[in-house]
Parts: C-alpha cells; structure tokens; sequence
C-alpha cells in the first residue's frame, strides 16, 4: 500500500514541539519537521497566528492525502474544561474515531474561526450563543482558503484544538506582545512588562501551563486518530 502524505500546520510554536514530540518527528528548520508514522509521512510546519505564513511546500512539494490543523484553542461551550480535545465538525469524517481511548476526553462540535483573540468570558458567552460554536481559533479560515487552490483531488481536512482556557477564563491582552507572530517569547517585552505589571507572574505561568497540556492532549488525538489510518481512502 502506498504512504500518504499528511501534512499537519500550527500556528505556535508550542503547538508544534508538542505534536513533534508525540509523532516523534525530526526538526528540519525553524518551522518545519518531518518524519514517519506507520504509512503516513508526516510534514509538520508552523504557520504563525492567524495562519499568516503558509508554507510554499504547500504549491512546491508533493501532493498531500490529508491536512492537518491542530493546536490550542479558547473554550466558549461551558462544559468543556482546560484539556478537553475538540474536533471541527466541518472535518472529514474519522469513521473510527469512537474506538479511541476514553481518557482524551474527545468531543466532536463547530469550532468559530475569529479573527482577533476573544478574551473575556462576557466576549466568549455572546459568541457561544450567537454562534453555537463550542471553540474558538483564529487560523481555520485562512488554512481552508489556501486549500481551495491547492492541486486536486482536494485532500481530506482534519481540524483538531485542545482548550487551553475555559469559557470562564480571560486572558490578559499582553500575552500577545510578548509573543512573536510564531508564539515564541520575546524577552525583552516579557521583562518590561513583568517590570511593569510583576501580579502578570503566576498568570503567565497559568496561561503556559494549560497551553502545553491542551497542546499535549491535542497532539495525543492526532497520533490515534493516525493509527487507525484515516484518511480512510474514498469509495469508488
């Protein structure tokens, strides 16, 4: 049987390491690593905060089987709680995704695609009710233009976020700028502003810690839903 191509895009850094760690990929530049898992060959590419860096492999390199999106995203549903997995009903469907493990607190509902962070709970409640959507990401839209003009037949699309803070949850509008576009610190930005505002400490600490875990648990759904071998090849 042929191997397929998957390729599978974050916007943060974060994000990737966690994904790279579970897949165990090999890190080939700054936003980019690559590997193999049963007959899939993985490409694994950052693409920065609202998707702003698509990879030219996209349009240069081979055809893809399947795209990836996954990564941390903000709880608007009520029920869901810091580590709990969503996947994007709009995905293509994971015929054996009800065999996976229990303890990944897996869900399956609409994810919002925004275009700026929704950080206060009054914020996230009104998109919840407007919406109907579960979660709430900044980078789906963009990825799913660019797949419009990738090269048929058009791959299988697999939309996969971890919460990393919970319907209840706000987040500081800081944390953006001391962050680059690709998530990682910048340390002088980080150090004025703790100068600045030294209560941001145990925040900060917060915020990182329920990323990483929702980044983990996310990366924990890709691996299992690769191993049953989705994309499931299409009828004739």
């Amino acid at each position: 049987m042929e191997p397929r191509n998957i390729l599978i895009l974050t916007a943060i850094t974060l994000e990737a390491k966690a994904l790279a760690k579970m897949l165990q990929l090999r890190r080939i530049s700054e936003v980019r690593w690559r590997g193999e898992l049963g007959r899939s060959r993985i490409t694994l590419n950052i693409v920065g905060m609202n998707a702003r860096h698509w990879p030219a492999l996209v349009t240069t390199g081979a055809a893809y089987q399947a795209v990836i999106l996954a990564g941390v995203a903000g709880g608007l549903d009520p029920n869901l709680h810091i580590g709990s997995v969503l996947i994007d009903e709009e995905s293509t469907p994971i015929p054996a995704y009800r065999h996976l493990p229990p303890t990944l607190d897996l869900r399956v509902g609409k994810i919002h695609s925004a275009d700026a962070m929704i950080a206060t709970p009054a914020s996230k409640h009104h998109l919840y009710t407007s919406t109907g959507a579960h979660g709430v990401e900044m980078e789906r839209s963009r990825v799913l233009r660019h797949m419009d003009a990738m090269p048929l037949p058009r791959p299988a699309f697999l939309h996969i976020r971890g919460i990393s803070d919970s319907a209840h949850d706000s987040l500081d509008s800081s944390f953006t700028q001391i962050v680059d576009p690709l998530g990682r610190v910048r340390p002088l930005s980080m150090t004025a502003t703790l100068v600045r505002r030294p209560n941001l400490i145990p925040r900060l600490w917060r915020t990182g810690h329920n990323a990483h875990l929702a980044a983990t648990r996310a990366a924990a759904v890709v691996r299992a839903i690769l191993i049953t071998g989705w994309p499931v090849p299409s009828s004739p």
